[in-house]
């Protein structure tokens, strides 16, 4: 502290000028600091670019240009700032620095939601270039303090304050009003299951889901050394063909053994272990198989798993001011290209007579006959994406869904389990293959991969498996030279592909479990 009548003047006169005119304000080396560090990160980012092209190329290929551009901009972007701020000399106030690390932040948020893809998680510093260019840009307005720029910090501050209060607003209104509209994947197992579950008693082509909502007769306790098999899947089990042409029900004819089919849509590894907890495993069956579908089960990386709590904030499928207008678009292009028709079976026609069943579906007999699901351009959209997906699967995270199977094997002990690994359909129809091959862009794509890492890792856990493939690729096309075992523009099995599965299923069943 500085007194007033020290002893020694010249004491006092230097303490009241570092008073009045302090040397070092506080906030003054703050930016410079900052400014450094941006240049740091993107000279650093542009190396880890070069080391890492041939990566980014086959995920995201055309990119490097654009990355190395922007590269180049974030080193010249904070350079040109540390010259302004050495001629300005200029400090900033508190205030000021807080709205300009509230704008960097949320800048930095929606880099990360909109700027990576699925494949590109790891790879957070590809954002780094862009994010020091938006931080340059940012503070070069608060130092030049003109009244246009003053007027464009105020609408971006705004605009960043919507976005948040948006996505906030949305998810409360998620948590308060459940939709499908509003749906993420990012619930509790028990959730998710509780909200793709069909009502009891409604119709799939007219065959009404049991007490639990599956669609099966109704399920019992086993009893003595009665048989009885369950199944676990997602909507490859919960059903698209009639019930008496389902793979469990083919399964259970050849048999002659009870199946129990427990499939609910759109849930996936950790909703399997749910289910076999809450509803398989009191019913005590003899043997547990798991319907495994690479096309969307395989998406899960050790991450996502048991993943942390800040994921449904960075992760682009979790984030709705990110997922939510696409979602719609979607829905609109969808509808508009199948002109305004809804493709819906279920419950449709629920009292009609069985002799009309075969005039309502006679793409059960005749695959020609029938209707598309999804729009030719969505179809081949969604096959790329898994393809692409499938393609750069790691070993590493074949091994966490092992780890995975493993436990549930584990907990059905000493029941028999089997995981059914069902394949994508551009793993079965050579057209569309080449088809997804024609749009690739010149990325190699592996097309087999998925199935060979899995049933590498199965055997090395113990865990027995059935893979239909084979046997999907050595049958014999139809006129048109594909082999028909899916619905037309669809993803699952048609009648042709549930009854290949269920006598596969049944035969590998058969020489798993003991004499009676």
């Amino acid at each position: 502290m500085c007194l007033a009548r020290h002893s020694d003047p010249v004491f006092g006169a230097r303490c009241g000028r570092a008073m009045n005119h302090p040397t070092h304000p506080p906030a003054a080396w703050i930016p410079r600091v900052f400014c450094l560090a941006c240049a740091s990160l993107a000279a650093v980012s542009w190396i880890r670019l070069e080391g890492q092209r041939h990566a980014l190329e086959l995920f995201a290929p055309g990119s490097m240009t654009s990355l190395r551009m922007q590269s180049l901009a974030g080193l010249l972007a904070t350079g040109a700032v540390l010259v302004l701020l050495q001629r300005r000399r200029t400090s900033l106030s508190g205030p000021r620095i807080m709205r300009w690390v509230f704008l960097s932040g949320v800048g930095g948020w929606i880099l990360i939601v909109f700027g990576l893809e699925w494949y590109e998680r790891a790879w957070v510093w590809r954002c780094m270039p862009a994010l020091c260019l938006l931080a340059a840009i940012l503070l070069a307005l608060e130092i030049l303090q003109q009244r246009w720029s003053g007027i464009l910090l105020s609408m971006l501050v705004s605009l960043a304050a919507t976005a948040i209060g948006l996505e906030l607003g949305l998810r409360a209104l998620a948590a308060w009003r459940p939709s499908a509209l509003l749906a993420r994947q990012s619930g509790s197992p028990g959730v998710n299951v509780e909200r793709s579950r069909p009502r009891s008693g409604a119709s799939r082509y007219y065959f009404p889901c049991n007490s639990q909502g599956h669609y099966d007769d109704e399920f019992r306790l086993r009893t003595g050394d009665e048989r009885r098999i369950a199944v676990v899947g997602d909507s490859f089990s919960q059903g698209s063909v009639p019930h008496h042409l389902h793979y469990t029900t083919v399964a259970e004819r050849v048999l002659g053994v009870p199946v129990d089919n427990y499939g609910v849509s759109s849930i996936g590894i950790p909703e399997y272990e749910y289910l076999l907890a809450h509803e398989v495993l009191p019913r005590d069956p003899s043997a547990v198989v798991i319907g495994l579908f690479t096309g969307n089960d395989l998406d899960l990386p050790a991450t996502e798993l048991h993943g942390p709590a800040e994921r449904s904030f960075f992760d682009r499928t979790q984030v709705f001011i990110a997922f939510l207008p696409d979602r719609i678009l979607r829905l609109r292009a969808e509808r508009a290209a199948n002109h305004g028709r809804t493709v819906e079976p279920v419950g449709e026609h629920a009292g009609a007579p069985s002799e009309a069943r075969e005039e309502l579906f006679p793409w059960v007999e005749n695959p020609a006959l029938e209707q598309p699901t999804m729009s030719e351009v969505s179809y081949l959209r969604v096959e790329q994406d898994r393809a692409r997906f499938l393609s750069r699967l790691t070993s590493g995270e074949i091994e966490v869904i092992v780890a995975e199977l493993r436990e549930m094997q584990q907990i059905c002990a000493p029941r028999k389990f089997l995981v059914l690994v069902i394949p994508d359909e551009f793993q079965v129809e050579d057209l569309l293959w080449k088809q997804i091959q024609a749009r690739a862009g010149g990325l190699e794509l592996e097309r087999d991969r998925a199935q060979a890492l899995l049933a590498a890792a199965l055997e090395r856990a113990g865990i027995e498996f059935l893979d239909p493939l084979p046997l999907m690729r050595a049958a014999e096309p139809l006129a048109d030279g594909n082999k028909h075992f899916y619905h037309l523009q669809d993803t699952h099995w048609n009648a042709r592909g549930n009854e290949l599965a269920g006598r596969a299923l049944a035969e590998r069943l058969r020489s798993m479990l003991p004499p009676r």
